[in-house]
């Protein structure tokens, strides 16, 4: 396997205080998740495995509010799909 270099990903992360108004908000929320301490177990072994393969995934803490907002203006879905959209662009926003 080739190793890639300085491959970056941005995790959509969100506190534990910020669990349910964040179900409330996602269009996929009738997810496998009971909890944000199985989200955030799910989300550490997602990212262990992205380091395992060399990709330096790094958590976004996420304001709610903020990402709704960025989700209407792009008439974008509250889903798995906008968080990794966001997520990606928030980290390239950090670095530039």
């Amino acid at each position: 396997m080739e190793e890639q270099d300085n491959v970056c990903v941005g995790i959509f992360f969100i506190r534990e205080d910020q669990w349910e108004p964040f179900q409330a908000m996602m269009t996929d929320s009738d997810s496998n998740f009971k909890s944000w301490q199985d989200w955030k177990a799910s989300l550490d072994r997602t990212k262990a495995d992205l380091m395992s393969e060399g990709v330096n995934a790094v958590d976004v803490e996420v304001n709610l509010e903020e990402f709704r907002n960025w989700c209407e203006s792009r008439e974008a879905e509250l889903d798995g799909q906008a968080r990794a959209q966001y997520a990606s662009e928030i980290l390239r926003d950090e670095d530039t």
